[in-house]
């Protein structure tokens, strides 16, 4: 049975989901501060209850999906927040061949999470320099694997805090010309393996290894009511000590497009493209995907077959978008439909963040 990973820091939503300055006013800090503290306390008690998912080897500790909305801004001097529910839900695991891998897969995750940004006052040399860390609170996570026969049903709930993300590296650039505004941002992140995990167990909220990763976002608005963005990212995994399996790179691609309908309300059409480019390895050697999908189990009578190797994953997800700003206070709600899965589980995302400046 693949052992499924949950990462609390997966879908943990990005402190730059804000508003041009220049186009939406601000109250105020002392005439909307009672109302900020009332939303920001609602949305980390409501992160408590947040999504996310992943196996070993079809799993990321990126937060894939996460950054949708003003990709390439970086949020104004000064500490920013965010805070996030998410939920994911899954009732297929696709092969290497697009049609089922595992039989009778259902798996549903919540997951919560803040972070926290702090951009420099002044910019270096034309550069705006800021940092960031995304620490994960409490989290629920829920899996059940239907028994078929081959492999023992799972029911199991497991809390705790996940691997800490932080970015040393956070840098952005903005211009216009003739064509509008560009916004750009470079960043490099690493996951740190801090949550707690067993490695027999087929369930656990952590990934047990290093990540590191470099994001390039770019943000285009031809005119004050129109956005379009795109994110890639190259995401680079280390071993997992207590297993000796060893994720392989991948490529993953945030993309959003919106359209300004009312001063503080967008609708956007967004999503993510994810492909694993380098195959996973157990004890140094490319794993078939049999293997990855059902460990021991994999060889025995009835067990499907994956011909393929490297269990190499790749996903596509697309869906709207609603962005709404009250009084400087970010409120986002989107839902991302997966398909052309390929070892992975496929499924809907459904998102609820508020994102603000302190």
């Amino acid at each position: 049975m693949p052992k499924v990973e949950i990462s609390s820091t997966a879908a943990l939503v990005s402190a730059t989901e804000r508003e041009d300055a220049s186009s939406q006013p601000h109250p105020r800090f002392s005439e909307i501060r009672p109302l900020r503290v009332l939303i920001l306390g609602l949305a980390v008690l409501a992160a408590g209850y947040g999504t996310a998912h992943a196996t070993e080897g079809g799993g990321t500790a990126f937060f894939m999906g996460q950054k949708t909305t003003q990709l390439g801004i970086m949020p104004a001097p000064g500490f920013s927040y965010a805070a996030l529910t998410t939920y994911y839900e899954a009732n297929s695991f696709v092969g290497s061949n697009g049609k089922t891998l595992v039989p009778r897969y259902d798996l549903n995750a919540e997951v919560g999470g803040g972070r926290f940004t702090y951009v420099l006052p002044d910019q270096i040399e034309g550069t705006t320099v800021g940092f960031a860390v995304q620490v994960p609170l409490v989290t629920s996570n829920y899996l059940k694997k239907s028994a078929n026969g081959i492999v023992d049903g799972v029911d199991q709930r497991n809390y705790g805090m996940g691997d800490i993300k932080f970015s040393p590296i956070n840098l952005g650039w903005k211009g216009n010309n003739l064509a509008g505004r560009f916004d750009s941002n470079f960043s490099v992140w690493a996951s740190a393996p801090t949550g707690e995990y067993e490695a027999n167990q087929p369930f656990n909220i952590t990934r047990n290894y290093w990540s590191y990763w470099a994001s390039w976002g770019q943000n285009w608005q031809p005119t004050p009511d129109i956005q379009i963005g795109i994110m890639p990212s190259y995401i680079k995994n280390m071993k997992n000590q207590a297993t000796q399996y060893q994720s392989g790179d991948e490529v993953e691609v945030d993309y959003s497009a919106g359209y300004r309908v009312m001063p503080s309300l967008w609708l956007d059409v967004a999503g993510y493209y994810y492909k694993q480019v380098t195959g996973d390895t157990l004890k140094g050697q490319i794993v078939s995907n049999t293997v990855a999908a059902f460990g021991p189990a994999a060889g025995k009578p009835g067990v499907p077959v994956d011909p393929g190797d490297g269990f190499m994953g790749r996903v596509f997800a697309i869906g709207p978008q609603v962005r709404y700003n009250l009084f400087g206070v970010n409120a986002i709600a989107k839902w991302q439909h997966e398909m052309l899965a390929q070892n992975r589980p496929e499924g809907e995302r459904f998102w609820m963040i508020f994102a603000g400046h302190f």
